[in-house]
């Protein structure tokens, strides 16, 4: 567990003694200076907003940026990124769509969402330019996104990335969901997190709903957030557009990486897990949290790869392609997956890692 923080950045507080106690954080800021004060109804908020985030890197803070994106600012997006890119050498930025709860005027809608993911997808070699990565956040929906955006979406981190304390102590793997998997103050919080079963029960996504669950994309958006859900059907979320736009930029995701050479990354060598790679088994297969503390889900067959890589500790491609009833292209490709994921290690028998 590391230690951090998130704040609109409007603070009168040191932003250097910030970082000293909290080494990374993330600061909340919607677009160009007039924007963004009329967003949050303050004046001078973004002078000092940016100001606090600019000390805070200056301090050898690592911040991510959050921009919450409605009707209103979504035509300042790019200028936006442009400004970002120049001034605030921040680690990533992670675009959050107005959650769709009823009589929210400023919600995306499908079209918008359309067009907010187009503007991210052609922003985001610019950021990695800068050194900055790109992400869209608050679970939206995979079918919602045009293809060329599907990769940027994130599923829900809940008790996978974080967890909720309330005031007296009480845990909750997220504030939306209303059981309580124990107190702090009965025993040490790491502990909670890793050896609680039931925590994992609760984390895990067969929240979602059983259109979702009956859905192409389930086992990459896991049905986006239970909090962004007061929509009809087909799906419990106003913004998803259902399995067949989840087949499109399945297909179109699938076809791009067809084009990928399987390199000697992973040759018929030494397969195994990176060390660091934290394994939780899902009734969809399971959830592969990265080094980095990113979530990676599988599906059944990926989950059964895994599970033979953990039993046998050390396994050839060739193996891996025999359990998974696979040949060995397919078998490289996820495990060249897992490489640039950083939750796989391959290597020549014999040799150091590659």
């Amino acid at each position: 567990m590391r230690s951090g923080f998130v704040s609109n950045g409007d603070v009168d507080v040191d932003a250097t003694k910030v970082a000293e106690v909290f080494p990374q954080g993330a600061v909340s800021i919607h677009g160009p200076a007039a924007i963004h004060d009329n967003l949050v109804k303050s004046v001078g908020s973004f002078g000092r907003s940016s100001e606090f985030l600019k000390q805070y890197l200056r301090a050898g803070g690592r911040a991510s940026l959050c921009v919450t994106v409605g009707r209103r600012n979504l035509n300042s997006v790019v200028s936006f990124f442009d400004y970002v890119c120049n001034n605030l050498p921040v680690v990533s930025v992670v675009v959050n769509p107005v959650i769709p709860l009823p009589g929210a005027g400023d919600t995306l809608d499908g079209g918008d969402l359309e067009a907010l993911g187009g503007i991210l997808a052609s922003s985001e070699e610019k950021l990695e330019h800068s050194g900055i990565s790109l992400a869209i956040g608050a679970s939206v929906p995979f079918c919602a996104l045009p293809p060329e955006a599907a990769h940027l979406g994130g599923n829900c981190h809940a008790g996978t990335l974080f967890a909720v304390v309330d005031y007296t102590g009480d845990v909750y793997v997220c504030p939306d969901r209303e059981k309580v998997i124990g107190n702090v103050l009965d025993g040490e919080l790491t502990k909670l997190w890793t050896d609680h079963s039931e925590f994992d029960l609760q984390a895990s996504a067969s929240f979602a709903s059983p259109c979702c669950k009956d859905c192409v994309a389930y086992t990459w958006c896991v049905g986006g957030c239970t909090s962004t859900r007061p929509g009809p059907a087909p799906t419990t979320d106003k913004r998803c557009k259902g399995p067949a736009a989840a087949m499109r930029n399945f297909e179109f995701i699938v076809k791009t990486r067809d084009g990928r050479q399987i390199s000697k990354e992973v040759a018929d060598g030494i397969i195994s897990l990176v060390p660091a790679a934290r394994i939780r088994e899902e009734p969809f297969g399971m959830f592969v949290l990265t080094p980095q503390g990113e979530p990676f889900a599988l599906d059944q067959l990926g989950g059964r790869l895994v599970r033979s890589i953990m039993k046998e500790k050390e396994v050839t491609l060739s193996r891996l392609a025999e359990v998974g009833s696979l040949d060995e292209k397919e078998a490289g490709k996820f495990v060249l997956q897992g490489v640039k994921l950083g939750i796989i290690k391959s290597r020549e028998k014999g040799n150091d890692d590659l």
